[in-house]
């Protein structure tokens, strides 16, 4: 199921960025896990006061086709310094990193949702648990802020 679309692009990733963004005491240093796309790194790396961002995506083929595809996902923010892109399952990234981040954020797949999804489970459920999220807590700066992306916006099950 498709978590962006070009015609969502920034209603989605406006959500999914600017209220850690704003309510950070710093941006200088930021996790992004999942969002392969580019939109959220794109938004992350407009901010003057952003010194690093770490995209850790699973899927180097997300990343090179929305490239390709989709380039106003990323609009050149792949080519910015201030971006270093690791393909590796954020999980064992997280446990094995040292480094702390300002901001983190979580733009993974959906968990199963009996109202938003036709799903009564699904493979990322254990992602929301307790256990997996503590070593990203674990990660922030004092201040730091978690932001995960945890459900579409639209209504499947509407009429």
């Amino acid at each position: 199921m498709a978590q962006i679309s070009e015609a969502v692009d920034m209603p989605y990733t406006t959500a999914l960025v600017y209220p850690a963004a704003l309510s950070a005491p710093s941006r200088k240093k930021w996790l992004i896990a999942g969002s392969g796309d580019g939109a959220a790194v794109r938004e992350a790396l407009r901010f003057s006061d952003t010194e690093r961002v770490v995209l850790v995506e699973i899927s180097k083929t997300v990343v090179q086709e929305t490239q390709e595809l989709v380039p106003s996902f990323w609009n050149g923010a792949q080519n910015d310094p201030r971006l270093e892109i690791v393909y590796a399952d954020v999980f064992r990234y997280i446990r094995e990193s040292r480094e702390l981040f300002d901001i983190i954020l979580l733009d993974l797949t959906d968990p199963a949702d009996d109202f938003h999804t036709p799903f009564r489970r699904s493979a990322a459920d254990p992602l929301y648990a307790r256990d997996a999220l503590q070593p990203f807590v674990d990660r922030l700066t004092p201040a730091g802020v978690l932001t995960a992306q945890a459900q579409e916006l639209s209504d499947l099950r509407s009429a």
